[in-house]
């Protein structure tokens, strides 16, 4: 893998901009968004932000925010507040003429008739307050939404904890009853992904802290597929992608420790997943059955060591598209060749910047070398801070978001900028 210290960092693409106007203190933090485009002229963005009067504060208030923009004219309407309340994560659909916006663990819907202006709560998706995480698309005249739960323990149950994969519908007359497509040991906070097309939905998923094994093997995650020919009313038995954990006392190809996020789309006549463990991962297929070994696309090591990334979205329009992910390969530090502690700052000594990088999704069909050799292109500045990253296409452009700050130092606060949404285009490729 490439060795690249911090002060190497290339010139920002930048055609990065801010949303204005959230009145925001460096106190406050956006934790979760989604957005979605329609017909390549306007921007649907959801949030969710925290409260804080100061950042050691321990009252903090959550609220979730939704605004629209004019794309062609860069002209933001007024943020409207949706409710009060509520956690990660956010999904914001459009299905006919209404705005759909289903919000965190207790899966709350809410809908707007009128292009965001104003906002209804109807009835929740399922009715479990268990659920740790969930995806929802659109199938059709409907609403897919795939949760994760927690499955119900007795007291005194020396069952090891597990998780139970479930989906629902959502049409005109409200939700469906929950069709269930697995259950299995261990936790998973990481989002699911729905890929849609014609003949069927796959569902793509994580589950971590198995623990099973002791060294010098174990497996710590799994990566697991499922499908569906009838649209959600019956799915396949989950199919293992890949495993991450060790192997003889060393990290599998695929991976060891958790994976934080992951994305699936289709590109040209295959099914590509990445995912987050540490360093970036990818795996494809052309039938969606057989999977190539999950294995290491994007592993940088700087002067500091193996360079972070978190947060992956893949988007694709025919055979074209675009990967981004955040980075720590340009990370800033206090550590010197001649202070490798960092002295006097020593826990503090490494900062907490980052990058959102992208290259051509079709890329990473290409061997690994010509993948490892390629130089991403970098949307953020120097000392800047990406939370998450979502991108979507429309026409022939890729949009791309992530919640962050414009500058920080050793803490997010350290420069007193406040959170705020980044977003820009860049051409399918």
């Amino acid at each position: 893998m490439a060795c690249i210290t911090p002060r190497a960092a290339p010139a920002a693409d930048f055609g990065t901009q801010q949303m204005p106007g959230l009145g925001l203190r460096p106190s406050d933090s956006i934790d979760e968004f989604d957005f979605t485009v329609e017909d390549d002229r306007l921007l649907h963005v959801a949030w969710l932000v925290q409260l804080r009067e100061r950042p050691d504060a321990d009252e903090i208030k959550v609220q979730v925010w939704y605004r629209q923009m004019e794309s062609a004219k860069g002209r933001w309407r007024d943020p409207v507040l949706v409710t009060a309340g509520g956690s990660p994560p956010l999904r914001i659909l459009i299905l006919g003429d209404q705005l759909h916006l289903l919000i965190g663990r207790e899966l709350k819907h809410f809908a707007s008739n009128d292009g965001g202006r104003t906002w209804v709560e109807l009835a929740q998706v399922v009715p479990t307050p268990r659920v740790q995480t969930f995806d929802a698309a659109l199938d059709g005249g409907s609403i897919i939404v795939a949760y994760v739960a927690r499955m119900r323990r007795t007291f005194g149950s020396q069952v090891p904890e597990s998780v139970g994969v479930w989906t629902a519908r959502l049409t005109t007359s409200g939700p469906s009853a929950p069709t269930r497509v697995g259950a299995f040991p261990g936790v998973s906070h990481t989002e699911p992904k729905l890929l849609i097309s014609s003949r069927e939905v796959r569902l793509f998923y994580a589950v971590s802290r198995i623990g099973r094994g002791a060294a010098p093997d174990q497996v710590h995650a799994n990566l697991f597929e499922s499908w569906s020919s009838d649209h959600g009313a019956t799915w396949s038995l989950p199919q293992a992608i890949a495993t991450l954990g060790l192997h003889d006392g060393h990290a599998r190809q695929s991976g060891n420790g958790s994976i934080s996020h992951l994305d699936a789309v289709r590109l040209k006549n295959h099914i590509l997943i990445f995912y987050n463990a540490a360093w970036l991962y990818a795996a494809k297929s052309r039938n969606g059955t057989s999977w190539s070994d999950a294995s290491t696309l994007i592993g940088v090591r700087s002067w500091l060591g193996p360079a972070q990334t978190a947060s992956v979205a893949a988007v694709a329009s025919g055979d074209r598209g675009q990967l981004i992910w955040i980075d720590s390969r340009f990370q800033h530090s206090d550590r010197t060749l001649l202070n490798p502690w960092g002295l006097p700052w020593f826990l503090d000594a490494d900062w907490v910047d980052n990058d959102v990088l992208a290259l051509p999704l079709s890329l990473t069909l290409r061997p690994i070398e010509e993948v490892t050799a390629a130089k991403p292109v970098r949307l953020t500045r120097e000392l800047s801070f990406a939370a998450r990253v979502r991108a979507k296409a429309s026409g022939n452009r890729v949009y791309v978001m992530w919640p962050g700050r414009a500058r920080v130092g050793r803490h997010l606060d350290s420069a007193g900028k406040p959170s705020t949404i980044f977003f820009r285009s860049l051409p399918l490729e």
